[in-house]
């Protein structure tokens, strides 16, 4: 997209993630940012991206764990990996809403 010299820019967003958080409301066409649909767009590419990963890396590797060693599949280490970050980020979540 081109501007004129001296133009002014195009009204609404010119972002991806604020196009991605306007929706109309049932009020004559009036936009209303709808922030959970931007994160569930967000948590969704974030999944492909780790499953993509996941599927390109699925060579045996050796992983050490506290008292012994084992043999896995790389695709199974980085999938466990990223659902123990996500329990300990909903966990950090909600112990901050309960100290609120």
């Amino acid at each position: 997209m081109r501007l004129k010299p001296g133009g002014d820019p195009p009204a609404g967003p010119t972002d991806l993630m604020g196009a991605l958080m306007e929706t109309k409301s049932g009020r004559g066409g009036a936009k209303e940012r709808n922030p959970q649909v931007a994160r569930m767009v967000v948590a969704a590419v974030i999944v492909i991206l780790v499953v993509w990963f996941a599927v390109a890396n699925s060579q045996r590797v050796e992983v050490d764990y506290l008292l012994f060693s084992r043999d896995s599949r790389l695709v199974y280490v980085i999938i466990g990996a990223a659902l123990l970050g996500a329990i300990a980020d909903r966990l950090v979540i909600h112990r901050r809403r309960r100290d609120r």
